[in-house]
């Protein structure tokens, strides 16, 4: 079955779900697999998504004549 396209904001919804699913504790032994598995699918997309944003609030964007010029942001006290 093709995975549909996660955002953040639906995968975290979803996370949501499974945790709240997952402390009723009325869960078979192997549903309960699945579901810490699909879990942990979904803490790595929303871990992979926030890397992904952080290293895009990183970067400055110059001009420079026509063209735009990524530089990486310096921090003061990094």
């Amino acid at each position: 079955m093709p995975r549909k396209k996660l955002s953040y904001e639906s995968a975290m919804a979803d996370l949501e779900k499974i945790v709240a699913e997952l402390e009723m504790g009325d869960i078979p032994l192997s549903e309960l697999m699945k579901k810490y598995s699909n879990g942990m699918e979904l803490i790595k997309f929303c871990n992979e998504e926030l890397t992904n944003a952080e290293g895009l609030i990183n970067k400055e964007l110059k001009l420079s004549g026509n063209n735009i010029i990524e530089e990486d942001l310096q921090i003061e006290g990094e």
